[in-house]
């Protein structure tokens, strides 16, 4: 299968495929070098940020997803806040959308680092999320404990871990 390796079901890298394969088209074999799909992984993932961050906030006003302000703990602190009241939260699906979307047209799905990423980016964004819809249905801002974030944090990375350094675990996944 050409200098690509396997290819994963990756969207550019079957393009890249096709279009040396089935077109005879030489394609320049940068496009298949890791540092070079990453860099266009971050570069995708910006525009995509860029582009839809607009509408994107403008659909988490019309919702009514705002930032609660801390004003019985602190009133000084709540005061200087107060512009912030009401600022959209769930931000960091947007990241999370775009971060996805250009890992799986740039990356190998098929590399265990690329898989280590997705897990982690999807464990950590969970986390993120269930700590923004706990402070958004609560309307505090306090959202999961810290103690409770701590464990699932040292959870995710114990699991990361385990599948880069104990080689029987590693071999059960492939």
């Amino acid at each position: 299968m050409s200098s690509l390796g396997t290819i994963g079901g990756v969207l550019i890298f079957l393009l890249i495929h096709l279009i040396q394969e089935t077109l005879g088209i030489r394609v320049p074999s940068v496009l298949t070098y890791t540092s070079t799909r990453m860099m266009l992984a971050a570069l995708t993932s910006l525009i995509l940020c860029i582009f839809l961050g607009p509408r994107f906030i403008r659909k988490l006003y019309e919702m009514k997803i705002g930032q609660s302000i801390r004003k019985e703990e602190c009133p000084l602190l709540g005061e200087l806040h107060s512009k912030k009241e009401n600022t959209p939260t769930m931000g960091g699906i947007l990241i999370l959308f775009s971060m996805l979307v250009s890992m799986f047209l740039w990356m190998d799905l098929t590399s265990p680092f690329t898989l280590i990423l997705l897990l982690t980016t999807c464990g950590l964004g969970a986390l993120g999320a269930m700590d923004d819809l706990k402070k958004i249905r609560k309307k505090n801002t306090k959202g999961l404990s810290a103690k409770k974030k701590l464990f699932a944090q040292i959870s995710i990375s114990g699991l990361i871990a385990l599948y880069l350094f104990y080689p029987p675990f590693i071999e059960f996944f492939h």
